[in-house]
């Protein structure tokens, strides 16, 4: 039988899940806006900005940006990421809980 693969939204909270297992401060940033009865949005967030957010301990700032297997951050994602890492943050595109381990290496606690 085959697996169906996994949602974007289930591995955000797969990797969420795992973040607050290890200890970490983190949350999912939602940025989708808000819905007007015609079917339009009113945008509240920034563009950009990655799908979980938190704190490496003891302190540095995290930004986590989900995609299914075989997608890619769009430019202003991309944009997001090299801001964080250029100030000192920690910033990445994850594909998996295992992925998201992986690059978090050495910080876990």
């Amino acid at each position: 039988m085959n697996k169906l693969p996994q949602t974007e939204q289930q591995i955000q909270r797969a990797i969420l899940e795992f973040l607050w297992a290890k200890g970490f401060l983190a949350f999912k940033f939602n940025n989708a806006g808000i819905r007007k009865n015609d079917g339009s949005w009113i945008p509240t967030g920034t563009k950009g900005v990655s799908d979980i957010l938190g704190i490496v301990p003891p302190g540095r700032f995290l930004a986590i940006e989900v995609k299914r297997p075989g997608k890619k951050a769009t430019q202003l994602q991309q944009q997001f990421i090299d801001n964080v890492n250029a100030k000192n943050g920690l910033a990445f595109v994850a594909y998996s809980v295992d992925e998201a381990a992986e690059k978090l290496g050495g910080r876990l606690v």
